[in-house]
């Protein structure tokens, strides 16, 4: 018996996806914010956390529970320096440098959007911070990216097509 790999296999409309990915996020998410069975806590809740947060894929979701714990919890912000900023200067790759100070001068949790750097990540964040990311499949981010954006981006702007679907093909067959 012979298997292909296909990423329709892993589409979120396919019932054996949703279940496998549900159960996923309810372990993994255990093992961040802990588990209580009977009163009790099956592990204990983890308080350093990073999230990479990324575009078009469930990600402002994840960073409001993200969010809404670090508060419950009394925990710290890593926030953008530049007041009123929501996500960190997307032209510098991520350093400490943009992070507004802390009063106690370290860092549980940052969730806001930033081009990612790992040295700078390892820098603000403590050594036991757990990284989370949401992957999404390709195609269906491409797909929402293009439609979300094509009012802003010059580029999709240019693409010809009657739909989404014939644009992306337009721009994947010739993408110059």
């Amino acid at each position: 018996m012979t298997s292909s790999f296909s990423f329709q296999n892993f589409s979120y409309t396919n019932p054996y996806f949703r279940m496998w990915w549900t159960s996923w996020l309810l372990v993994s998410s255990s093992h961040v914010f802990g588990n209580k069975i009977n009163g009790k806590h099956e592990c204990e809740p983890h308080k350093n956390i990073f999230f990479l947060k990324t575009h078009k894929a469930g990600s402002t979701t994840l960073q409001n529970v993200l969010l809404r714990y670090g508060e419950a919890n009394s925990l710290t912000f890593a926030l953008p320096k530049q007041p009123g900023a929501h996500v960190f200067n997307y032209n510098l790759k991520f350093n400490n440098d943009l992070v507004r100070p802390s009063p106690s001068g370290s860092y549980n949790i940052l969730c806001n959007h930033l081009h990612f750097d790992e040295k700078g990540v390892k820098e603000t964040m403590p050594q036991d911070t757990k990284n989370i990311a949401i992957v999404r499949n390709p195609l269906d981010l491409f797909e929402s990216i293009m439609s979300y954006y094509t009012e802003e981006v010059r580029a999709f702007q240019r693409i010809p097509g009657r739909d989404i679907q014939s644009r992306m093909k337009n721009f994947l067959d010739e993408p110059s």
